[in-house]
């Protein structure tokens, strides 16, 4: 294997563990943004009124200290 090749497997094997991080980043806020989406609510248009989305806190909320 020349020089040049095993620089370009040590770049690919970086590209490899860069995506790898991005993927398990983006898993996690994935998982936080389908908990916040259990919290949005929509009040339909009532009366001729206009529909809107509020975010709606009720419960127990941990704050992860």
């Amino acid at each position: 294997m020349t020089e040049f090749e095993q620089k370009q497997i040590e770049q690919l094997q970086q590209i490899t563990d860069a995506l790898c991080g991005i993927n398990s980043a983006m898993t996690e806020i994935a998982a936080d943004i389908r908990t916040l989406a259990g919290c949005v609510d929509i009040n339909p248009a009532r009366f001729g009124g206009l529909e809107y989305t509020f975010f709606n806190i009720g419960g127990r909320v941990g704050t992860g200290i």
